[in-house]
């Protein structure tokens, strides 16, 4: 989490258009020390219109190492407005889902073209 926390589990939630700090499903400005995890698992996340990032990852993310970030990431449900923008942000570097999946982050997870219907929402 943000501010130097750690251990934070966000997992089984919906994020509607979520916005803290950034349009995002996640941000991390600094990765969690060894032993000290956060975990992101089975949610549901709509994004917004304005920014097709994913998550956002900052110090501390060394590209195409997973075992340096310390977050657990798998069968989320991402819905975007246009799904070929979708991407996921290592420090400066960008990666599309197969990319990001491919460097071993957040099996399972996939992206859809979104967002769903507001009766779905409130069904879900």
């Amino acid at each position: 989490s943000d501010f130097a926390g750690h251990d934070k589990r966000s997992y089984n939630s919906l994020y509607a258009f979520a916005k803290v700090y950034y349009p995002v499903c996640l941000a991390l400005y600094s990765t969690p020390l060894p032993g000290h995890s956060e975990a992101y698992y089975n949610n549901t996340c709509i994004l917004p219109r304005s920014l097709p990032l994913v998550y956002g990852f900052a110090n501390g993310c060394v590209p195409g190492d997973p075992s340096l970030l310390h977050v657990e990431m798998h069968g989320n449900t991402i819905y975007a407005y246009n799904t070929s923008a979708v991407f996921f942000s290592c420090g400066s570097v960008h990666y599309g889902l197969q990319e990001w999946q491919a460097l071993g982050y957040d099996s399972g997870t996939e992206v859809r073209e979104g967002p769903p219907s507001t009766g779905q929402i409130v069904d879900w």
